[in-house]
């Protein structure tokens, strides 16, 4: 279930330019996940290591799916996943980014043998 309210940035670490705050956060199997606009990106970024891959699958405002491109995946040195998508923000003007929905595709880090 996002949520709009959380204390603080959970993690500084790139590919989110410092001072940039996260605009929603959401709860992925355990994982707490942040997403940040920068223009017409937006940059989701899990809080630890334990997803081996992180995919905003789809962008739904109003039950409608919005046209996005992926433009990335990977991981910082600390081995969190993120991912960035292109969204044109003038097909959500005048409406808060908090007020989009995502779809996501993860996947959880393989059991170590």
């Amino acid at each position: 279930m996002p949520t709009n309210e959380f204390p603080s940035r959970l993690i500084d670490a790139d590919p989110v330019p410092e001072g940039v705050e996260p605009f929603q956060q959401t709860d992925l199997d355990g994982v707490a996940v942040e997403l940040f606009q920068l223009g017409d990106v937006i940059v989701a970024l899990c809080e630890d290591d334990s997803l081996f891959s992180l995919e905003i699958a789809g962008v739904v405002l109003d039950g409608q799916v919005l046209p996005a491109n992926l433009l990335g995946t990977g991981s910082t040195e600390e081995g969190r996943a993120f991912c960035s998508i292109y969204v044109q923000h003038t097909l959500y003007s005048g409406r808060s980014p908090r007020d989009l929905d995502f779809i996501w595709a993860t996947c959880m880090e393989p059991d170590a043998e």
